[in-house]
């Protein structure tokens, strides 16, 4: 018998995984991306949009690159966290720059 947290926290592996797997398959989603990047910083009078943004960009990107649905799901808290898990830097590598502070 499986238990509701168990069948959910599959059911979020299983969907997450599979998102994951559209996204990296779309061949144009970091130009588009970067188009969109573009586009919001065309219309920003913030000096240094595109560098954020892109850095931010860059950031996503990499972290879809590697992003699995276990992992995803244990992050979101919505499947158990092993203690080996909360030791590893891999949490803190793809948090934000402003988030690392916190």
């Amino acid at each position: 018998i499986i238990s509701k947290e168990d069948a959910f926290c599959h059911e979020c592996e299983k969907w997450t995984d599979l998102t994951l797997e559209i996204i990296r398959g779309e061949p144009d989603f970091a130009q588009d991306t970067r188009d969109a990047v573009e586009d919001l910083c065309s219309k920003s009078s913030v000096s240094n949009c595109r560098e954020v943004l892109n850095g931010y960009a860059d950031i996503m990107l990499d972290w879809i690159s590697k992003m699995d649905g276990k992992t995803f799901c244990k992050l979101m808290a919505l499947c158990p966290m092993d203690a080996k898990s909360l030791q590893s830097n891999s949490v803190e590598a793809i948090l934000c720059p402003e988030c690392k502070m916190v």
